[in-house]
């Protein structure tokens, strides 16, 4: 029979084997702005959601930037280096 640090120890193991499902969207997201140089609009269409859904989830999940600050007037389609929107 198990102690209960031993069942505690087993139990913080299968915590770490799974994320949290906000973590999951998080990551998901941030890999395809990646995949896509941090455009929302392609990144949107990808995720299947509109860019004000997809700008609502960046910040909500506080995702980070992908591509760089984004020089004043450029594509404002893209994350600025703190992984806030250039508006």
């Amino acid at each position: 029979m198990k102690s209960h640090e031993s069942n505690h120890s087993d139990e913080n193991q299968r915590k770490k084997q799974f994320s949290s499902l906000a973590a999951v969207r998080k990551a998901h997201t941030f890999n395809v702005l990646e995949m896509c140089d941090g455009c929302r609009a392609k990144a949107a269409e990808i995720l299947g959601m509109s860019e004000k859904e997809l700008r609502r989830q960046i910040k909500t999940l506080d995702i980070a930037c992908v591509n760089g600050k984004a020089k004043k007037g450029a594509n404002r389609n893209r994350l600025s280096k703190g992984g806030r929107t250039d508006e």
